[in-house]
């Protein structure tokens, strides 16, 4: 099945908003064999967006849109359709009495120009929206779709989940799709391509993707096959020889993040962790607290940014910052060890670096950093190098922190 995915919204071409809506649905559509061939974004403006979706209709076999189905002048994308497939509105009370509920229920309300998301382009099927007031609406013509959804990312999201991939997979046969999704980290992408020696045998059996993004390089397998056990065995053998060529630097196989599996390990072993920031400004701490119930092993931490904190919360020497310097793998070490010592627990993770884009210098230029993990059985560091963009170094670091952590958390089991 070939696909199109319209976005709508003047926001979108003047870079006020990203266009994470299309994103989500090509990952979901991609795993369950909906070939995506088009991406159009299209502003608030009737004529251009008839425009859009005629191509779309004419050349595609699915068309999925979003935005423009809220009750404000500015949301056209209901008056389009109507133009588009040459039908009137209908009125559905049943659709305004569901929303005028939820606004009883909140003790508010309801605006009267909410009235109009009761408006629906006769003959069109709806698909609820159990987040909002914009239900989505689904049009189908001559073996063809067209599936309106709105365009707040949470309501959307919720709706191609719940209604919208089901249904499509009513359309899309029997073909069996494994995706397997692989993240890696501490390696740059041409370095892992090169480590990858069985990189043509797995592409033999599975469509391999690589994905580099700013915490590390993602592959995502693809395996299709009419026979469910034919599927299995491929995907079993091409994760096999990923893992034995490249696993030194393989964080999760999967949807979990790095966090996540931190946050395994330590709850796992009943271990406490504390981190002591100066470059990430904080990210360690929340990224360790982004998981829930991470109050079992994560006990706090402080944002070290001036020499004197350094000296006065952490016990850093002066005369190690006057002859190492802030930015040194002696201080990064004194770091871990004084927040661990400070707040009592297993660990302390440590990160002190130049983001950027000032400050570096010949010997110790924009984008190094150093990180250290202090535990029972001592202190590891290690020195890291990017580039001069300050938030993507900041991200890195913390990355790489974590991942040191993690690296000292394995080489504790099997010590």
């Amino acid at each position: 099945m070939k696909a199109e995915i319209v976005s709508i919204g003047d926001e979108l071409l003047v870079g006020q908003t990203v266009n994470n809506n299309a994103a989500f649905i090509g990952r979901l559509m991609s795993e369950i064999n909906v070939d995506v061939q088009w991406l159009t974004s299209v502003g608030d403006n009737l004529e251009r967006m008839q425009s859009a979706l005629e191509a779309a209709w004419n050349r595609v076999d699915l068309v999925l849109t979003t935005g423009g189905l809220g009750p404000t002048h500015d949301d056209i994308t209901k008056d389009a359709l109507c133009r588009f497939f040459g039908v009137d509105y209908t009125f559905h009370t049943e659709i305004v009495d569901e929303i005028k509920s939820r606004f009883d229920a909140r003790g508010m309300e309801m605006p009267d120009i909410v009235r109009n998301q009761g408006l629906i382009p006769t003959g069109a099927e709806l698909i609820r929206n159990e987040l909002g007031s914009a239900f989505g609406i689904r049009f189908q013509r001559a073996g063809k779709v067209l599936i309106a959804m709105p365009g707040v990312p949470f309501e959307m999201e919720r709706m191609m989940t719940d209604s919208v991939v089901p249904y499509i997979r009513t359309l899309t046969g029997d073909d069996t799709i494994l995706i397997r999704k692989i993240k890696t980290t501490g390696i740059i992408e041409s370095k892992l391509v090169t480590v990858f020696k069985r990189l043509n045998d797995v592409r033999a059996l599975a469509d391999v993707a690589v994905l580099p993004k700013v915490t590390g390089v993602e592959l995502r397998l693809t395996v299709r096959s009419l026979d469910p056990d034919d599927a299995r065995i491929r995907m079993n053998s091409a994760l096999s020889m990923t893992q034995e060529d490249i696993g030194e630097w393989i964080v999760a196989v999967g949807e979990d993040t790095l966090e996540e599996i931190l946050g395994r390990e330590l709850s796992s072993r009943g271990y406490t962790v504390s981190v002591a920031e100066s470059c990430t400004g904080g990210l360690l701490a929340d990224r360790l607290t982004s998981v829930p119930g991470s109050s079992r092993y994560f006990m706090g931490g402080i944002v070290s940014y001036s020499n004197e904190i350094k000296e006065k919360i952490l016990g850093v020497p002066e005369t190690l910052l006057d002859k190492a310097g802030a930015v040194s793998v002696e201080v990064a070490e004194a770091m871990a060890a004084g927040i661990r010592d400070a707040m009592k627990t297993d660990f302390g993770v440590s990160t002190t670096g130049i983001a950027g884009p000032g400050g570096g210098t010949p010997s110790k230029p924009v984008g190094l950093a150093f990180i250290a993990v202090a535990g029972p059985q001592g202190i590891v560091s290690d020195r890291v190098m990017f580039n001069i963009n300050r938030e993507m170094n900041k991200q890195r670091f913390a990355q790489a922190a974590l991942n040191l952590l993690r690296r000292k958390l394995l080489k504790n089991s099997t010590a």
